[in-house]
């Protein structure tokens, strides 16, 4: 607490104090802090007209006020508080709004979507409305075979048998093979060659079935890649793949237990944060101030699409603190890259300003 009292009165830019030095405490450019009502007001200093007398910068908008405890704060603290008050803040903001926009675009465009993350970096790829399309429009194709129902009378599980009410007549031989896969006798269509495959028409859709159990069931699109599961689907493996074959450099793997989404470069999380989505939670870890002021930026070009960018550097953030990072993703499913949690970050810095405002309270008194 400064040395005496101040009297302010309402929309007046003249301070008059009492057993006050302002010429010693106080520089044109400092901030005068002071409690009125309940509200705390911080005035900037324009000029030190004697020990008991200030100008401010602007006149003072709250109600008159005499014998006021008050602080002064100089300009280079108040600046420095400020300053990385307002970039971390606008950081972590930046960080929600991309969230926000990226999954407003997996839900309602049609189409391939560029996504963007806090760092500037982005990577495109398919929304999930482009592939619900296509499982629908795949759907409705297959639909179609409703048209048989007249002909077609059950399916028998067992032995993979179509019992036939009537003929199958065709313009040309159907049966091509030495081991017929269609019996005109007893009448069933039998699916007896582990590559068989069914084939429509130039542009449309070829279904097929590779391998054996935990293998994919492929959609071969227009984009050429294959949608499918990518192993024995259980609560936290793959459920639903989107590649564009079997090298992986380019695909969308949904993951069941997280529900996220990983891609050859890297990771994407849904934003939930209910607290029924967690568990063992206990108060973040102390110093946090200490670990952002060792986090590092960097410029870098990136390898996909060679654009020159700016941020961090997951394996610098892990050797920092190990929270910073987790594994997903990546051309080689069986050497995932390391991803960055910007919720640990935003975590982190939103710590570092509690640190920051302590040390701005600690400087008042």
């Amino acid at each position: 607490m400064s040395a005496g009292t101040l009297t302010l009165n309402n929309n007046s830019a003249s301070v008059a104090g009492t057993d006050t030095t302002f010429t010693t405490e106080l520089a044109a450019g400092d901030f005068v802090v002071v409690t009125v009502g309940g509200i705390t007001y911080t005035l900037p200093v324009k000029t030190i007209d004697s020990d008991t007398q200030i100008t401010l910068i602007s006149k003072y908008p709250g109600p008159s006020q005499a014998s006021s405890a008050w602080n002064a704060v100089p300009r280079a603290t108040q600046n420095q508080v400020t300053a990385a008050l307002v970039a971390q803040t606008t950081e972590a903001l930046r960080g929600l709004n991309y969230d926000k926009q990226n999954w407003q675009m997996v839900f309602s465009t049609g189409g391939d979507i560029t996504v963007m993350l806090p760092d500037g970096s982005q990577f495109s790829g398919p929304s999930w409305k482009k592939i619900t399309d296509l499982l629908k429009d795949t759907a409705a194709a297959l639909g179609n075979l409703s048209d048989f129902s007249q002909c077609i009378a059950s399916v028998n599980t067992a032995t993979f048998a179509i019992s036939m009410k009537g003929d199958i007549s065709a313009p040309t031989t159907v049966i091509t093979e030495a081991t017929p896969a269609i019996k005109a006798a007893p009448f069933n269509i039998k699916h007896i060659y582990s590559g068989s495959r069914v084939f429509a028409p130039a542009g449309m859709a070829t279904i097929q079935k590779t391998g054996g159990t935990g293998s994919q069931f492929t959609l071969n699109m227009a984009f050429g890649g294959y949608i499918g599961s990518a192993g024995t689907a259980d609560s936290a493996g793959p459920m639903l793949t989107c590649s564009d074959g079997a090298g992986y450099t380019k695909y969308w793997l949904f993951v069941n237990g997280s529900g996220g989404i990983n891609t050859a470069n890297g990771a994407i999380l849904p934003s939930g944060s209910d607290g029924r989505l967690k568990k063992e939670a206990t108060a973040a870890q102390t110093g946090a101030l200490d670990r952002v002021s060792r986090i590092e930026s960097y410029e870098f070009t990136w390898r996909g699409d060679g654009r020159r960018d700016r941020g961090v550097i997951a394996q610098q953030l892990q050797e920092v603190d190990p929270l910073y990072v987790f594994e997903a993703g990546g051309e080689d499913p069986e050497n995932p890259i390391l991803n960055v949690s910007y919720l640990a970050l935003v975590s982190d810095l939103i710590g570092a300003v509690k640190e920051l405002k302590a040390q701005l309270d600690a400087l008042k008194k």
